[in-house]
């Protein structure tokens, strides 16, 4: 099966992290790819807790040999059941207060993933269905960082997830991003 890896480059990942608004205790990144991001995070924060997942096995050893101290594992983020198994997606031990995000882009053959987020069920592109996942793991008052195809913010089919999103967020019943 062909994934997306195409891997967010270090002079845009140090932009990604400037505008985090806070110092996080615990920084992830579920699509951790080459690590590029969470380098610019613990570069930036030294103290903080780096936790990196990722779908690809080998990607994720040259990132383990680059960066020992960091958590690393394998997670397919789609599979509940891959999900459900890592201890580092665990509502209970990996709430997180910064989620940076280069999700996969690909939506070849239109394939929707389907996700619960806050109490509706939503057919999503992979790069919406990654935020809406990973939403659930910020702390409150937590933030999410993510780097998304042009126009996924007004796609007509998926304007009902990102307009309930907003309202949640902007409400203050929902983590900011």
């Amino acid at each position: 099966r062909r994934r997306d890896a195409y891997y967010t480059p270090g002079t845009v990942a140090r932009e990604v992290v400037a505008h985090a608004q806070a110092v996080p205790r615990v920084v992830m990144d579920p699509s951790a790819g080459d690590g590029s991001l969470l380098q610019a995070a613990a570069t930036q924060w030294p103290g903080a807790r780096i936790i990196g997942l990722d779908i690809d096995r080998r990607q994720l050893a040259i990132t383990r040999a680059r960066n020992p101290d960091w958590a690393l594992g394998r997670v397919d983020m789609f599979s509940n059941r891959s999900r459900a198994s890592s201890p580092y997606w665990h509502p209970m031990t990996s709430r997180v207060d910064l989620m940076l995000l280069n999700p996969p882009f690909s939506y070849r053959g239109g394939r929707s993933m389907h996700i619960q987020h806050a109490g509706e069920s939503y057919a999503l592109t992979p790069a919406s269905a990654f935020v809406g996942l990973s939403i659930s793991r910020l702390t409150p008052g937590g933030e999410l960082l993510a780097l998304l195809p042009a126009g996924v913010l007004s796609r007509g089919r998926e304007a009902d997830f990102w307009t309930a999103s907003r309202s949640r967020w902007e409400s203050g019943t929902g983590a900011g991003c």
